[in-house]
């Protein structure tokens, strides 16, 4: 699984500030800037995050995990006991 989401909205969102500290050359070695990264060839699950839709992306990640049969879509059995 892999979430995408580009430099600029990383610049964007970040409170810690650490970016654009990344960017103006102040913090070495940051993945993205100096560091490399290549991010992967075949996911079987890609999120585009650069509009910043959360809940879409989470929906869009469970569909596909119930796709590929990692999780069920039938609630369980004791569904009810669930809220004890």
């Amino acid at each position: 699984m892999y979430v995408s989401t580009p430099p600029t909205a990383c610049v964007e969102r970040d409170p810690s500030g650490l970016w654009k500290r990344a960017l103006a050359g102040e913090v070495r070695n940051f993945t993205g800037v100096d560091d490399p990264y290549e991010p992967p060839e075949n996911p079987e699950f890609n999120a585009d995050l650069s509009d910043g839709d959360i809940d879409h992306a989470a929906d869009a990640l469970l569909d596909r995990l119930h796709e590929l049969g990692y999780l069920s879509r039938t609630p369980p059995d004791d569904e009810h006991d669930l809220e004890k």
